[in-house]
């Protein structure tokens, strides 16, 4: 066999076998036959992706031991009413328009704060 063909076309006929290995590739993956799956989508048993079994057939609830445990407030009272008292530019939500010469100085410091 001659290679001068080859040296020639040597590069487009390396992407065309390339996008051909893909492409059967890809059907492979995709038309293989699917496993068998363990239970069934939609099935009474199943809560969330797992599967509880006969729990659901006898009407108990899976979360009775949790519901007795009551809320629990998880605020930050003290936090809270430190921030409402906290005065200066910003705070409290109010709109800050930041001078331009200060806006430069920022920039600066943060440029100059990276190695």
């Amino acid at each position: 066999m001659s290679w001068r063909c080859f040296k020639r076309c040597g590069r487009r006929t390396l992407q065309t076998f390339a996008l051909a290995f893909c492409f059967i590739g890809f059907y492979a993956i995709f038309s293989a036959p699917k496993p068998a799956t363990i239970h069934q989508k939609g099935h009474k048993g199943m809560m969330a992706g797992a599967f509880i079994g006969n729990i659901v057939n006898n009407d108990t609830d899976p979360f009775a031991l949790y519901k007795s445990f009551g809320r629990k407030d998880w605020h930050d009272y003290e936090s809270m009413k430190r921030d409402a008292l906290r005065q200066g530019l910003g705070e409290g939500g109010k709109p800050v328009i930041v001078a331009v010469s200060e806006f430069k100085k920022l920039r600066v410091s943060f440029r100059n704060s990276y190695p």
